[in-house]
């Protein structure tokens, strides 16, 4: 009977923290200017919020975890640039009013 409140407290502590960058992934950068000179890869996005941790997880730890998020696919797909399209931190009315971070950008690799 322990392992249950065990596992809400597991879930609760895990909930609040930003998603994590994977290894190499720090070497990412995020720009607002289109990259001179680099080739495009694809289109990247990360995103964090969801109505089971909604309240216990804060603003700032959503937007971050979206930014690493967005790192971490530009990262697998080669890419060591971000061009940042959009950052939007909302409110969902169809999802119990959660708050949710999302930002898309493109992928580069540059020189």
């Amino acid at each position: 009977m322990k392992l249950i409140p065990t596992l809400l407290v597991v879930l609760s502590i895990s909930g609040c923290a930003a998603n994590k960058l994977l290894p190499g992934a720090n070497h990412v950068s995020i720009d607002t200017e289109k990259p001179e000179g680099c080739k495009y890869l694809g289109l990247v996005a990360g995103s964090q919020g969801n109505w089971f941790t909604d309240d216990i997880t804060s603003t700032e730890n959503k937007i971050i975890g979206s930014e690493n998020e967005m790192k971490n696919q530009a990262f697998k797909m080669g890419a060591n640039v971000v061009h940042l399209i959009s950052v939007n931190v909302h409110k969902s009315a169809m999802s119990l009013g959660t708050t949710k971070a999302t930002q898309v950008g493109h992928g580069y690799k540059c020189n």
